[in-house]
């Protein structure tokens, strides 16, 4: 009967050993995926500053390029349309516009 409570207390402190391991391990996990989130979002705010007040559109695409690969969106086809229409940049428009047409087909 002794031998039967000894193991039982030992299963239940490895179990617990375990189970509090595992634990940590999770806990770690978030706390490192939750700082990775906060500097990705830092990061993606000031790219989308500097793309907002880019004076070329050689600088702006450079940022959005950045953007684009941090956030894994296909969002750059239409910034360039955006972009080229404020610049009135009528040959970057027009390469675009051929662009987003022969995408769509």
């Amino acid at each position: 009967m002794l031998s039967f409570i000894s193991y039982t207390c030992q299963l239940v402190v490895t179990e617990f050993q375990v189970t509090t391991s595992k634990l940590g391990d999770i806990v770690s996990y978030e706390y490192k995926s939750m700082k990775d989130y906060l500097r990705n979002r830092k990061k993606k705010r000031e790219l989308k500053r500097r793309m907002k007040h880019a004076t070329s559109y050689s600088e702006w695409e450079e940022h959005a390029l950045q953007y684009d690969d941090m956030t894994g969106e296909w969002k750059l086809m239409s910034a360039w349309l955006n972009l080229s229409k404020k610049l009135r940049d009528g040959e970057k428009l027009l390469q675009i516009n051929t662009m987003i047409s022969i995408s769509k087909t």
